[in-house]
């Protein structure tokens, strides 16, 4: 099995296993009681359509900056 780190931020975590050819994304709480949710997503459709979602949000920040 090998882990590929793809981003690792503060609270976020994305990692690709090649073994189990799925991705698992990683969120944490942060603060002094971190608690972390995690799903693992083997669909590239769903990759898509979270890009997609991210990328609104990225627009949506853009114009009230």
């Amino acid at each position: 099995m090998t882990l590929h780190s793809l981003l690792v931020k503060d609270a976020i975590q994305i990692v690709y296993d090649d073994a189990k050819r799925h991705v698992l994304l990683e969120l944490s709480s942060g603060g002094y009681r971190e608690r972390y949710v995690a799903t693992h997503i083997d669909d590239p459709g769903e990759i898509d359509d979270i890009v997609a979602a991210l990328l609104e949000a990225k627009r949506r920040l853009s114009e009230n900056a």
